[in-house]
């Protein structure tokens, strides 16, 4: 059995409990919750951008590949008019070459 002293003996060897402050113990879950918050807001407007983003890069992307194709239909076209025969008929053979250098032009 246990007696009156030795149960003073036990109590006074465990650690005392630390009671904690209930303001600093609000403050920290405030800020917490604050910050959660915050955290959750970003997130949400983050994503909300990232998709605001893939979106214009998506349709910029159109826009090039067509303005692509446009400059390459327009290269085909230069290439097709820079040949010496199609410019020579298209001014109904008024143009005569010589030595495929020299171009003489008949005022008939």
């Amino acid at each position: 059995m246990k007696t009156k002293g030795n149960l003073k003996e036990i109590r006074q060897t465990q650690p005392k409990k630390k009671k904690h402050n209930s303001r600093t113990t609000t403050v920290i879950f405030a800020a917490f919750f604050i910050l959660g918050g915050l955290f959750l807001a970003s997130r949400l407007g983050l994503n909300s951008y990232n998709g605001t983003l893939t979106k214009q890069n998506q349709e910029l992307t159109q826009e090039i590949s067509k303005t692509q194709t446009e400059i390459d239909d327009l290269q085909i076209e230069i290439n097709l008019l820079q040949e010496k025969t199609r410019v020579l008929g298209m001014l109904d053979y008024q143009v005569s070459d010589n030595q495929n250098r020299i171009f003489v032009i008949d005022n008939d």
